[in-house]
């Protein structure tokens, strides 16, 4: 993985870096997973599958998601169902674990102890627990992530250690918080140049949003699609009246000329960008969900919000359950 600073100023004492730390340039020596499933079916919302869906897209694992009341999905031989819920009582998620007889195998992942849990072992069903400090935005490298990745070829192994290796990355070259407090941008701006790192896009969405928008303060993220956005969104970018801070997500797939230009265009029009060169490969995606978490953190500690909170959606789901 790659991180180049882009038009971010350069004299932050804190956090400045020689131009040799903004590399991290990694590789990956691949292993072979056992397939343990033919497909995976995965109920859940939210935090219990966005960072999976991610993966899932970039990598074409064989993943169906049922994430809505009016999702539905036929079961077939061969066929794994996780149940994703960190509470245990999340209305779509518990509407599509009734199914769960259907399937031949069964794997709860949810906080230990709930109501969940608790029928989960009695049906003699697969358990595995969250932990209750973790919140579903960042769970990815949790049981949320682990166990629904496990169940395919995806190189979880490697996974992980691309996500390790970054959080010492961040820890000693403090790379997170040097593009974190370089920019007074209040719109944050995802854009991938391959369709299939869409829901990466909006896995990051999430984590900004949940994580940052507390107290009247936070940032808008929004998530663009190359090349087809340059045909609806470049005018409103590069002309128009808002703060925006363009993180660019470069893959070996890209259309490398076309984003060498759009790139060269925003920084003559003196807007805010960087990029981040990923590698199609478990170990740098890792890396990059990482490097996102300690990028949010340090948004927090910038705007001194608690990252790891969001009080204001509790109300509506204490209404779904019925609750005064």
């Amino acid at each position: 993985m790659i991180i180049n600073h882009g038009t971010l100023s350069k004299n932050k004492k804190k956090h400045t870096l020689k131009s040799s730390e903004y590399k991290a340039i990694t590789t990956l020596r691949k292993k072979v997973q056992n397939n343990k499933c033919k497909r995976v079916v995965i109920a859940g919302i939210g935090g219990s599958n966005l960072g999976v869906k991610a993966i899932t897209d970039i990598f074409k694992l064989p993943i169906i998601f049922l994430e809505s009341y009016n999702h539905t999905h036929k079961p077939r031989k061969g066929d794994a169902l996780i149940v994703i819920s960190k509470s245990g009582n999340t209305k779509e998620t518990l509407y599509h674990y009734k199914t769960a007889t259907m399937y031949e195998t069964v794997h709860v992942v949810t906080t230990k102890g709930n109501k969940l849990w608790k029928h989960a072992k009695r049906q003699n069903y697969k358990c595995s627990s969250i932990p209750e400090l973790v919140g579903g935005r960042y769970s990815i490298f949790t049981a949320v992530g682990q166990i629904p990745l496990s169940y395919t070829d995806f190189n979880v192994d490697s996974f992980l250690k691309g996500a390790k290796d970054m959080r010492d990355i961040c820890k000693t070259t403090h790379v997170a918080a040097r593009i974190a407090h370089s920019t007074s941008a209040n719109i944050l701006d995802t854009f991938v140049f391959h369709s299939d790192y869409e829901s990466l896009g909006k896995w990051n969405r999430q984590l900004i949003a949940e994580s940052l928008g507390k107290k009247k303060k936070g940032f808008l993220p929004t998530v663009s699609i190359g090349t087809v956005d340059l045909h609806s969104m470049l005018q409103l970018y590069l002309d128009g009246p808002f703060n925006v801070l363009t993180q660019f997500v470069r893959v070996p797939t890209s259309h490398h000329d076309t984003m060498d230009a759009i790139i060269q265009n925003y920084s003559e029009q003196k807007k805010v960008w960087y990029e981040i060169g990923v590698d199609t490969t478990a170990y740098d995606t890792g890396a990059y969900m990482m490097f996102m978490m300690h990028y949010v953190m340090e948004l927090g500690q910038k705007i001194k919000v608690n990252t790891f909170n969001q009080p204001a959606v509790e109300r509506y789901k204490r209404i779904m359950r019925g609750e005064k």
